[in-house]
């Protein structure tokens, strides 16, 4: 009889390991969940899938510099009382929204170019001359851009002059204005 009663224990200390054992594999397998989840963040099955890179926006190879170019020649010619420029301009030429510290002694200007969202690029225009500077802007639309909304963002660009300003106004090309400093 001793015998049965020590398979009997047996089976039973075996049902119980195994009960234990089950019951600690319950708990790690939760707790690896609960770590996994913390590890990973929100249940997977709620995250958004990644969505591709935008592609960048074509850059200009090429800027038509001639509008600026004529307007610059008249306003030189017509200097100190040039007319705004009819029209107001187009992506080849637009105005100048600001320049900042116009110092005597600057050897570069930092000009406020205005943009629209979906332009492509932006950038400025410079002439000098022994009596003034002129500048002036010009953006690229953007052809892969759908609709679009009518606000004017601004960026700035960096012109260096060839001598430093002086005296000199620096002049919009587009209104013929002097450009007060910003600062």
């Amino acid at each position: 009889m001793r015998g049965g009663w020590r398979r009997v224990l047996t089976g039973a200390a075996v049902v119980a390991g195994t009960a234990v054992a089950g019951a600690a594999g319950v708990v790690l397998g939760a707790s690896a969940t609960v770590l996994l989840s913390l590890w990973l963040g929100p249940d997977p099955s709620r995250i958004a899938p990644l969505l591709p890179a935008p592609l960048p926006r074509p850059t200009p190879t090429a800027v038509d510099t001639a509008p600026f170019e004529e307007r610059a020649d008249a306003i030189a010619a017509s200097w100190p009382r040039p007319e705004p420029l009819a029209g107001g301009g187009g992506p080849d030429l637009r105005p100048v929204q600001g320049v900042d510290s116009v110092e005597p002694d600057a050897t570069v200007l930092t000009v406020s170019v205005g943009y629209g969202a979906c332009d492509a690029d932006y950038g400025a225009w410079l002439r000098e001359t022994a009596e003034l500077v002129i500048v002036g802007g010009w953006t690229v639309s953007d052809p892969a851009a759908g609709p679009c909304t009518e606000e004017l963002l601004t960026g700035v660009r960096v012109l260096g002059l060839e001598s430093e300003l002086g005296g000199r106004p620096v002049v919009d090309a587009v209104s013929g204005a002097v450009l007060p400093p910003a600062r």
